[in-house]
This record gives C-alpha cells, structure tokens and sequence, in this order.
C-alpha cells in the first residue's frame, strides 16, 4: 500500500500464506529498505519482526485492541486484515508495541511458564478438595502445606474408600504432586535468574519484593529507558486511578483493568506485605491513609475457629492506648525489650474506654497497664443487625471499638402531622341529581 492518508492509499499488490521461514526473503525481494511493515500484535508477531530486522527492513507491532475494533463481522479474510491494518497505522490512532529482546523474551517465556504452574497447583489441589467434599470428606489442615506422605495419608485416611474411590484419589494426588514439583523447578530457575542478574538482585532488598516478583519486573518492564517518564511506566503497569472530567461533572475512580495485570497483581501484593510490616515507614504511611479513608488496616488478628490445639496470639496492650492491641500470631511482643511484661495486677477484665459493655468475649482479658498478654484461640459469637459477623469483624468491633464523636448532634424533629389529610376522591355526581 502507498500513499501518506488512509483515502488516498492505494494497495499496490497483496501476498496471502507467505511462510514465516520464508519472510525473509520475500521481504528483501518484495519491499525496499525504505519501506515500513506493519503487524498486528500476535502469538508470533514477536519472531516475525525479528526476522523482518535481519533482513534489513523497519517492523513496526501494533496493538491488537484497536485493530480488533475496526474488524467486520461480516467479512473478514487475511487479504482484508492486511488493508486494515495498514489504513490504522496511516491514520495515526494505532499505537506501537514494543518488541523485547531476546533476553527479555526468555525472561518472559520462563514467567509466563512459572505462572500457569502456580495455577496448575491451584487447580488440582482445587481438583482433589472438590471430589472429597464431594465424598463428604473436610479436612482442617490445607494439603498444601503437608509433605507428601502426610498428605497422601491424610487423604487416603479420612475415610473408607472403596477401589473406584482409591484410583481416583491416586490419579488427584499424581496430578497434585505433578504440578508442585514443576512449580518448585520454576521457582528455583527463577531464583538462579535474579542471582545472576545484579539489577534484579538489587530489587530483593526492598520490603514485600522476593525472586518472583524481582523476576517479573525484569521480565515485564524489560529496558526501563523505553519509558519517556516515571508516569509513563506506573501507566504502562497500570497503576494510575481512572478518571473521568466532562464539563462540571468530576469523576476519580480507583485502580481499574488497563495495564500488565500479571505484574500488577504481584505489585499489588509486594504492596500489602508493606502493610503488614510493623517497623516499615511505608507501611505506617499506608496505615494510616488506611484509617483517614475508613478502613481498618488489619493490626489485629483475631483468633482463628479451626486453631482447637491452645494456639496464641501474643499482644502488646500500650497503656496511653488501651483500644490499641499490636501483634502476630506466634511471634514475640512487638515492643521487644521495652514491653515490661504482664502487667502485676494479673489478666483482668478492665472496663470498656469507650462505653458499652466491660467484658471482652470469652477467654479474653487484658492487663490494667502496659504490658504483653497471650489470646487463647477461640471463635467469636456476636450478631448485627444484618446477620452474623464474621471473626475478624467481630474482633476488630471490640478490640478497636469506634472512639464516638464528643460534639453534640443537632436535634432535627420529624413532628407527626396533625390532621391526616382526605385523599380519598369524591363520589361522582349523576345528572339525576340535578
């Protein structure tokens, strides 16, 4: 096709089913060095722009969004496609995408294979709890977290199986064992990756990032000069809130489905291991944007049900903030050295600060002082209005109960009316009686 507009292009002369192995040649027989090639973004537009280079032509991707919109429906051929896609690129509107090196390629190769694998655990271990919830069966424990005879025993233990029931539970945990074994060989060519490279090791050392993630931004991102500005990337990732401006109308919205999902998926989680970090600057600051917005940033865990082994949380109990509980499940008391211990007075049941009733639920208490305090595991037994709640809820409603507003509320009066007014329609006059 030649010519500067989309109207005034005219196609030249077309080629259908040329062979990738033969794109070369036809490109340096059919086309001049001058000549731009475009493509539409496809499983193997990659390679095909690769080979368009060394033959010494200009390739250009483009993304396949906006040229899938500009298909028919009615008509659509590879002669068709071919016109298409070259009228969307002499209007301007189509955007580029880039092609990642040879390097970055293989990067991406061994991530996207390492996160089918982490699904593919996923969904035999899915596969095997289905059939024995199916067969009645509820184990307590995740399987994922036993070694494989514990979870093959725990299995085949659970109930009596007859030989149909046995093969099929074999054929799951082959499955299973499958899958965690490819995932472990993935994740450990992953780590030798990020060892290797100094770039993506030196990323290992900011909180809530591992080998995964450190890999998938070296993957992902690639060159990080591609990038005309920092907005540029955090655009490209996906992490910038949408908005909406038409006339008065002013509309921000959060974090939507534009960008690498894959990649911002692991940021998003690199991000809440820098919430739940207690000495991380970040961390305080997303708290307490937390708290501004309404939310509760999750300082306390509360007891888990299925923890009937006299499992503990371990507390520290401020005395200047008594509604403020800090800790982790089976770590020491975060204030270290400084927390004084239990409190002398004993495990008491203090008075409720901020109203309501005095006593915590059952198996709880808290010192008088400042001090740490053990929480034996239990479950929650409260109600709302609108149902029951759940565990954390119902910790969160009395642990860190809601400090009410001091300034007192104007009264605003609904009066009764007195006199109901008569809508009911008055009966129809007839002419008889007139």
């Amino acid at each position: 096709m030649e010519g500067p507009t989309p109207l005034s292009a005219n196609v030249l002369k077309t080629f259908n089913k040329v062979p990738i192995a033969q794109l070369g040649s036809w490109a340096a027989k059919n086309t001049l060095p001058t000549d731009t090639l475009v493509l539409e973004a496809s499983g193997n537009s990659f390679e095909a722009v690769r080979r368009l280079r060394t033959a010494g032509r200009t390739p250009l991707v483009l993304e396949s969004v906006f040229i899938g919109r500009l298909k028919e429906a009615h008509a659509n051929n590879d002669r068709i496609s071919a016109v298409r896609i070259a009228r969307a690129y002499l209007s301007g509107n189509a955007r580029t995408v880039w092609v990642p090196d040879e390097s970055t390629q293989r990067r991406r190769d061994l991530f996207h294979a390492h996160r089918k694998a982490v699904r593919g655990v996923t969904a035999a271990n899915n596969s095997l709890v289905s059939y024995l919830s199916d067969n009645g069966v509820r184990l307590g424990r995740t399987l994922l977290k036993l070694a494989p005879a514990a979870r093959r025993e725990s299995v085949l233990g659970a109930r009596a199986w007859n030989p149909t029931q046995l093969q099929v539970l074999e054929i799951h945990l082959l499955g299973l064992e499958h899958q965690i074994e490819l995932e472990a060989r993935l994740s450990s060519l992953l780590a030798q990756q990020v060892l290797e490279d100094p770039r993506l090791l030196e990323l290992t050392r900011l909180c809530g990032i591992r080998d995964v993630i450190a890999f998938a931004i070296g993957a992902i991102v690639g060159d990080v000069t591609r990038f005309p500005s920092p907005r540029s990337l955090v655009k490209y990732v996906g992490l910038n809130p949408a908005f909406d401006d038409s006339g008065e109308k002013v509309w921000k919205g959060g974090i939507k489905g534009h960008g690498r999902k894959d990649l911002r998926s692991l940021l998003i989680e690199a991000g809440h291991s820098i919430l739940r970090s207690r000495n991380h600057p970040h961390g305080e600051w997303g708290r307490k944007l937390l708290a501004r917005k309404g939310e509760d940033p999750g300082l306390v865990l509360p007891p888990r049900a299925d923890r009937t082994d006299g499992g503990a949380h371990q507390v520290h109990v401020r005395e200047d903030r008594p509604d403020r509980l800090e800790g982790r499940e089976g770590r020491p008391c975060p204030a270290g050295p400084r927390c004084p211990g239990p409190s002398p007075a004993g495990l008491r049941d203090p008075p409720n600060p901020h109203g309501g009733p005095g006593v915590p639920p059952a198996g709880r208490s808290v010192p008088a002082g400042s001090g740490h305090i053990v929480l034996r595991s239990g479950s929650l037994d409260a109600t709302t209005a609108s149902g029951p709640r759940t565990e954390r809820q119902a910790a969160i409603a009395w642990w860190r109960p809601r400090i009410p507003d001091p300034r007192p509320r104007p009264s605003r009066p609904h009066p009764l009316p007195t006199q109901i007014p008569n809508t009911t329609p008055p009966p129809p006059v007839s002419k008889a009686n007139h």
